[in-house]
């Protein structure tokens, strides 16, 4: 190769490596653990090339859960690189929507089955569960079967489990579904109420 084409190429080479040094990295940013009750501190760990500043905001969802944000914003050479992460603070007892993809179809019988985000929510346990669907639902979790009626009357048969691991959802087709395959439900969810396991 001619010399000028190779000096060519190392020019370019350290063009590109001067630009990729004078921008600002987020290699890793850690916040534990996502969710968290009343005065519970949170972990921030991150590795980042710049100058480092932490924002924080607080937002009140609809269901009166509060979002805690922090973001981590670097800078370096005039330029910016941003993160954020979103932590939710409950109350004592909270509102948890446990939802999951109809899996399969057994017979007249229509399951849906999944793990609920064990990291998450394995620190916290259930109080009770209810149908958040109008319709009849069996539920397995934890070694234990519950029967929850289609009014949302709550059970307490899941109470002491955890939130987190594995959930499977059963329930019996209607008539109109076992004729029209279209209106079979796409997925079955439940109502928990939780709380902290180490509150």
């Amino acid at each position: 190769m001619p010399f000028s084409n190779c000096f060519r190429l190392v020019s370019v080479f350290l063009f590109l490596f001067l630009i990729s040094s004078c921008k600002p990295t987020i290699h890793t940013f850690r916040v534990s653990p996502l969710v968290i009750t009343g005065d519970q501190k949170v972990l921030i760990d991150f590795d980042a090339k710049g100058t480092p500043a932490l924002e924080f905001n607080e937002h009140l969802s609809t269901d009166s859960v509060q979002l805690l944000e922090f973001t981590l914003v670097v800078t370096k050479a005039g330029k910016e690189a941003r993160k954020t992460i979103q932590v939710q603070k409950l109350k004592s007892q909270s509102p948890l929507d446990i939802t999951f993809a109809t899996s399969s179809i057994s017979g007249d019988t229509v399951i849906a089955s999944g793990e609920n985000n064990n990291d998450q929510w394995s620190d916290f346990q259930i109080v009770s569960v209810s149908s958040a669907m109008a319709r009849d639902l069996t539920v397995i979790h934890s070694g234990r079967t519950v029967e929850l009626k289609a009014d949302g009357s709550a059970s307490k048969d899941l109470s002491g489990t955890t939130a987190g691991g594995e959930w499977s959802f059963k329930t019996k087709l209607s008539a109109s579904e076992k004729a029209d395959s279209t209106k079979i439900p796409q997925e079955l969810q439940i109502k928990a109420v939780i709380k902290p396991s180490n509150p």
